[in-house]
């Protein structure tokens, strides 16, 4: 069961509408979109990023997702979602959760 917060989270990942990169930025959350966990100035903070490989959330990708990387973002999409609840929740991103 996900309470109504999680699956926004989830849904907000999912449909690219989250507080991350450029959004968080019109939203004015952020005034870098560069990837502030990776810590990398040339990675640009996106939803494609922080699921499929931003390396700040390679272990958390594969205990929850067994791989490190996700080449295709249909390959979250048919992820179990309970295990993407507990990779959102993992990361620490959205402290609200």
């Amino acid at each position: 069961f996900l309470s109504k917060v999680h699956l926004a989270a989830i849904a907000g990942v999912l449909g690219r509408h989250c507080p991350i990169g450029i959004h968080a930025i019109r939203l004015k959350i952020l005034t870098d979109a560069n990837c502030q966990r990776c810590m990398k100035k040339v990675e640009m903070e996106t939803a494609r990023h922080f699921l499929l490989h931003g390396p700040a959330f390679a272990r958390l990708r594969q205990k929850q997702f067994g791989s490190i990387t996700y080449s295709e973002s249909k390959d979250i999409a048919e992820t179990d979602i309970s295990h993407l609840n507990k990779f959102v929740i993992g990361s620490k991103y959205f402290i609200d959760l």
